[in-house]
Protein backbone atom coordinates (compact mmCIF):
# COMPACT_ATOMS: atom_id res chain seq x y z
CA UNK A 1 0.00 0.00 0.00
CA UNK A 2 2.80 2.58 0.91
CA UNK A 3 4.11 1.52 -2.88
CA UNK A 4 1.19 2.46 -4.59
CA UNK A 5 0.60 6.33 -2.27
CA UNK A 6 3.90 6.86 -3.01
CA UNK A 7 2.83 5.75 -6.90
CA UNK A 8 1.14 9.13 -7.59
CA UNK A 9 -1.52 10.13 -10.04
CA UNK A 10 0.39 11.88 -12.41
CA UNK A 11 2.42 8.46 -13.10
CA UNK A 12 -0.76 6.02 -13.51
CA UNK A 13 -2.19 8.55 -16.36
CA UNK A 14 1.36 8.79 -17.91
CA UNK A 15 1.98 4.49 -17.42
CA UNK A 16 -2.15 4.23 -19.12
CA UNK A 17 -1.68 6.89 -21.53
CA UNK A 18 1.84 4.98 -22.53
CA UNK A 19 -0.18 1.60 -22.64
CA UNK A 20 -2.95 3.10 -25.08
CA UNK A 21 -0.49 4.43 -27.20
CA UNK A 22 1.17 0.97 -27.61
CA UNK A 23 -2.05 -0.79 -27.63
CA UNK A 24 -3.33 2.02 -30.63
CA UNK A 25 -0.10 1.65 -32.74
CA UNK A 26 -0.90 -2.37 -32.59
CA UNK A 27 -3.61 -2.23 -33.69
CA UNK A 28 -3.34 0.52 -36.25
CA UNK A 29 -0.45 -1.70 -37.73
CA UNK A 30 -2.52 -5.21 -37.84
CA UNK A 31 -5.59 -3.73 -39.02
CA UNK A 32 -4.65 -1.00 -41.33
CA UNK A 33 -1.28 -1.88 -42.23
CA UNK A 34 -2.17 -5.25 -42.57
CA UNK A 35 1.15 -6.33 -40.74
CA UNK A 36 1.48 -9.40 -38.61
CA UNK A 37 1.52 -9.85 -34.85
CA UNK A 38 4.74 -11.70 -35.68
CA UNK A 39 6.07 -8.38 -37.43
CA UNK A 40 5.01 -6.27 -34.58
CA UNK A 41 6.37 -8.03 -32.45
CA UNK A 42 9.43 -9.98 -32.86
CA UNK A 43 9.86 -13.82 -32.99
CA UNK A 44 12.30 -16.28 -33.46
CA UNK A 45 11.58 -17.74 -36.56
CA UNK A 46 10.38 -16.26 -40.38
CA UNK A 47 7.44 -15.15 -42.49
CA UNK A 48 6.78 -16.81 -45.57
CA UNK A 49 3.94 -14.80 -48.27
CA UNK A 50 3.61 -17.17 -51.10
CA UNK A 51 1.31 -15.03 -53.99
CA UNK A 52 -0.10 -16.97 -56.85
CA UNK A 53 -1.84 -15.32 -59.97
CA UNK A 54 -4.20 -17.52 -62.05
CA UNK A 55 -6.51 -17.25 -64.67
CA UNK A 56 -8.97 -19.05 -65.67
CA UNK A 57 -10.88 -19.57 -69.07
CA UNK A 58 -14.06 -21.10 -67.68
CA UNK A 59 -13.21 -24.58 -67.28
CA UNK A 60 -12.89 -26.19 -63.84
CA UNK A 61 -9.65 -25.09 -62.17
CA UNK A 62 -7.13 -26.60 -59.21
CA UNK A 63 -4.32 -25.57 -57.38
CA UNK A 64 -1.87 -27.40 -55.25
CA UNK A 65 0.69 -25.92 -52.93
CA UNK A 66 2.98 -28.09 -50.38
CA UNK A 67 2.89 -26.37 -46.91
CA UNK A 68 4.80 -26.72 -44.24
CA UNK A 69 4.86 -29.03 -42.10
CA UNK A 70 4.85 -29.19 -37.67
CA UNK A 71 8.27 -30.79 -36.46
CA UNK A 72 10.34 -30.43 -33.20
CA UNK A 73 12.39 -27.81 -34.57
CA UNK A 74 9.54 -25.20 -36.37
CA UNK A 75 5.68 -24.50 -35.06
CA UNK A 76 3.86 -23.16 -37.93
CA UNK A 77 1.94 -20.32 -36.71
CA UNK A 78 -0.32 -17.78 -38.21
CA UNK A 79 -1.61 -19.30 -41.28
CA UNK A 80 -3.46 -16.85 -43.93
CA UNK A 81 -5.17 -17.67 -47.28
CA UNK A 82 -6.92 -14.96 -49.22
CA UNK A 83 -8.54 -16.00 -52.62
CA UNK A 84 -11.05 -13.14 -52.77
CA UNK A 85 -14.14 -16.17 -52.11
CA UNK A 86 -13.47 -17.40 -55.40
CA UNK A 87 -12.67 -20.88 -54.82
CA UNK A 88 -12.93 -23.41 -52.23
CA UNK A 89 -9.88 -24.05 -50.21
CA UNK A 90 -8.96 -27.31 -48.27
CA UNK A 91 -6.04 -29.44 -46.53
CA UNK A 92 -5.32 -32.85 -46.53
CA UNK A 93 -4.30 -35.13 -43.98
CA UNK A 94 -0.19 -34.63 -45.91
CA UNK A 95 -0.33 -30.79 -45.56
CA UNK A 96 -1.28 -30.29 -49.51
CA UNK A 97 -3.36 -26.92 -49.51
CA UNK A 98 -5.84 -26.69 -52.45
CA UNK A 99 -8.00 -24.43 -54.32
CA UNK A 100 -10.45 -25.44 -56.10
CA UNK A 101 -13.13 -23.72 -58.81
CA UNK A 102 -15.73 -25.27 -60.86
CA UNK A 103 -15.48 -22.69 -63.74
CA UNK A 104 -13.16 -19.85 -63.29
CA UNK A 105 -12.98 -17.16 -65.65
CA UNK A 106 -10.32 -13.96 -65.53
CA UNK A 107 -7.20 -13.40 -63.04
CA UNK A 108 -6.74 -13.21 -59.62
CA UNK A 109 -4.26 -13.46 -56.68
CA UNK A 110 -4.41 -16.29 -54.36
CA UNK A 111 -1.97 -15.95 -51.68
CA UNK A 112 -1.14 -18.01 -48.73
CA UNK A 113 1.39 -16.99 -45.31
CA UNK A 114 2.65 -18.40 -42.38
CA UNK A 115 4.82 -17.42 -39.20
CA UNK A 116 7.55 -20.46 -38.51
CA UNK A 117 8.36 -20.35 -35.19
CA UNK A 118 12.11 -21.74 -34.63
CA UNK A 119 13.51 -23.63 -31.79
CA UNK A 120 17.15 -24.41 -31.63
CA UNK A 121 18.50 -28.38 -30.69
CA UNK A 122 21.31 -29.81 -29.74
CA UNK A 123 22.30 -32.91 -30.85
CA UNK A 124 24.47 -35.46 -29.14
CA UNK A 125 26.87 -37.41 -30.89
CA UNK A 126 27.50 -41.10 -30.91
CA UNK A 127 30.25 -41.64 -28.12
CA UNK A 128 33.66 -42.53 -29.69
CA UNK A 129 33.70 -40.18 -32.91
CA UNK A 130 37.18 -39.03 -33.76
CA UNK A 131 36.22 -35.14 -33.83
CA UNK A 132 40.08 -33.23 -35.52
CA UNK A 133 41.59 -30.83 -34.32
CA UNK A 134 42.07 -28.71 -37.41
CA UNK A 135 40.97 -29.55 -41.41
CA UNK A 136 42.41 -28.64 -44.71
CA UNK A 137 42.57 -25.66 -46.01
CA UNK A 138 40.20 -26.72 -48.91
CA UNK A 139 37.61 -27.28 -46.21
CA UNK A 140 38.00 -24.11 -43.48
CA UNK A 141 35.53 -21.65 -45.26
CA UNK A 142 33.22 -24.44 -45.61
CA UNK A 143 33.33 -25.20 -42.28
CA UNK A 144 32.74 -21.47 -41.18
CA UNK A 145 29.41 -19.70 -40.28
CA UNK A 146 28.39 -17.90 -43.35
CA UNK A 147 25.64 -14.94 -43.06
CA UNK A 148 23.95 -15.86 -46.59
CA UNK A 149 26.41 -18.17 -48.59
CA UNK A 150 28.94 -20.68 -48.08
CA UNK A 151 31.41 -19.84 -50.70
CA UNK A 152 33.60 -17.43 -51.96
CA UNK A 153 33.47 -18.79 -55.77
CA UNK A 154 32.71 -15.79 -57.64
CA UNK A 155 30.12 -16.96 -59.86
CA UNK A 156 27.82 -17.98 -56.61
CA UNK A 157 28.62 -14.65 -54.62
CA UNK A 158 27.56 -12.66 -57.84
CA UNK A 159 24.24 -15.29 -58.10
CA UNK A 160 23.21 -14.63 -54.65
CA UNK A 161 23.60 -11.17 -54.81
CA UNK A 162 21.45 -11.02 -57.87
CA UNK A 163 18.87 -13.22 -55.92
CA UNK A 164 18.64 -11.44 -53.08
CA UNK A 165 20.54 -8.08 -53.28
CA UNK A 166 20.80 -5.90 -49.97
CA UNK A 167 17.63 -3.25 -49.36
CA UNK A 168 20.47 -0.36 -50.14
CA UNK A 169 23.63 0.49 -51.43
CA UNK A 170 24.77 2.61 -49.02
CA UNK A 171 27.38 3.75 -50.80
CA UNK A 172 25.52 4.61 -54.06
CA UNK A 173 23.01 6.12 -51.92
CA UNK A 174 20.40 4.39 -54.05
CA UNK A 175 16.95 1.77 -53.23
CA UNK A 176 17.75 -1.50 -54.13
CA UNK A 177 14.60 -3.11 -53.33
CA UNK A 178 11.45 -2.75 -50.80
CA UNK A 179 8.87 -4.28 -49.25
CA UNK A 180 5.49 -3.22 -49.17
CA UNK A 181 2.93 -4.82 -46.12
CA UNK A 182 5.21 -7.72 -45.96
CA UNK A 183 5.49 -8.16 -50.16
CA UNK A 184 8.22 -6.95 -52.18
CA UNK A 185 6.82 -3.48 -53.88
CA UNK A 186 9.13 -2.84 -57.21
CA UNK A 187 6.95 0.88 -57.47
CA UNK A 188 5.76 3.11 -54.81
CA UNK A 189 1.88 2.02 -54.03
CA UNK A 190 0.90 6.05 -53.90
CA UNK A 191 2.95 7.56 -56.86
CA UNK A 192 3.96 4.30 -58.92
CA UNK A 193 6.91 5.49 -59.76
CA UNK A 194 10.05 3.07 -59.63
CA UNK A 195 11.89 1.84 -56.27
CA UNK A 196 14.61 0.29 -57.55
CA UNK A 197 17.82 2.83 -58.34
CA UNK A 198 15.91 5.53 -56.80
CA UNK A 199 18.53 7.87 -54.99
CA UNK A 200 17.44 8.04 -51.19
CA UNK A 201 17.76 11.95 -50.14
CA UNK A 202 19.52 13.32 -47.50
CA UNK A 203 20.64 9.81 -46.60
CA UNK A 204 23.73 10.57 -44.60
CA UNK A 205 21.60 12.93 -42.76
CA UNK A 206 18.92 10.17 -42.20
CA UNK A 207 21.56 7.75 -40.50
CA UNK A 208 23.29 10.33 -38.50
CA UNK A 209 19.83 11.33 -36.94
CA UNK A 210 19.11 7.44 -36.21
CA UNK A 211 22.71 7.27 -34.60
CA UNK A 212 21.77 10.44 -32.40
CA UNK A 213 18.38 8.62 -31.62
CA UNK A 214 20.60 6.07 -30.79
CA UNK A 215 22.84 7.86 -27.76
CA UNK A 216 19.10 9.40 -26.70
CA UNK A 217 17.34 5.96 -26.14
CA UNK A 218 18.80 3.24 -24.11
CA UNK A 219 18.47 0.58 -26.35
CA UNK A 220 20.33 -2.28 -27.62
CA UNK A 221 17.98 -2.69 -30.55
CA UNK A 222 15.25 -0.21 -31.80
CA UNK A 223 14.14 0.53 -35.21
CA UNK A 224 14.29 4.53 -36.08
CA UNK A 225 11.07 5.48 -38.52
CA UNK A 226 12.15 8.73 -40.16
CA UNK A 227 10.58 11.25 -42.88
CA UNK A 228 11.91 13.04 -45.12
CA UNK A 229 9.93 16.62 -44.69
CA UNK A 230 9.94 19.56 -47.29
CA UNK A 231 11.54 22.26 -45.11
CA UNK A 232 12.99 20.57 -42.20
CA UNK A 233 14.47 17.92 -44.51
CA UNK A 234 15.06 14.55 -42.42
CA UNK A 235 12.59 14.17 -39.26
CA UNK A 236 12.01 11.48 -36.62
CA UNK A 237 8.17 9.47 -36.47
CA UNK A 238 8.57 7.59 -33.78
CA UNK A 239 11.73 5.25 -32.11
CA UNK A 240 10.23 1.52 -31.81
CA UNK A 241 12.11 -1.23 -28.73
CA UNK A 242 10.28 -3.52 -30.47
CA UNK A 243 10.32 -2.87 -34.39
CA UNK A 244 8.52 -4.35 -37.57
CA UNK A 245 11.32 -6.98 -38.93
CA UNK A 246 9.86 -6.26 -42.95
CA UNK A 247 13.70 -4.92 -43.17
CA UNK A 248 14.60 -8.67 -43.00
CA UNK A 249 12.69 -9.32 -46.13
CA UNK A 250 14.23 -5.95 -47.76
CA UNK A 251 17.87 -7.17 -47.50
CA UNK A 252 16.79 -10.82 -47.79
CA UNK A 253 18.82 -11.69 -44.58
CA UNK A 254 18.20 -11.88 -40.86
CA UNK A 255 19.72 -9.14 -38.52
CA UNK A 256 21.54 -11.51 -35.69
CA UNK A 257 24.46 -11.50 -37.93
CA UNK A 258 25.00 -8.05 -38.55
CA UNK A 259 23.60 -7.06 -34.76
CA UNK A 260 26.80 -9.37 -33.55
CA UNK A 261 28.80 -7.65 -35.97
CA UNK A 262 27.86 -3.95 -35.00
CA UNK A 263 28.13 -5.17 -31.00
CA UNK A 264 31.37 -6.62 -31.64
CA UNK A 265 32.62 -3.65 -33.47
Amino acid sequence: MKLLKNFGMIEIALTLAISAATAGIIYYKVRVLDYTIAAVRPEDGYFVRLTMNVRGNGRPLSLRVTLPLQSDRQTIKSEREASGGRFTYTISPGRIGRWRADAYSGDQDITYSFFAETRARTYALPENVPIPDSYPDDITPFLASEERIQSEAPEIVAKAAELAPAGMDLDAGVITQAVWKGRRATHHPDTGEELSGRPVQHLRACVELAQRCRGAVPLDYMGVDLMLDAELGPVVIEVNSHPGLSIQLANGRGLRPPLAKSKAE
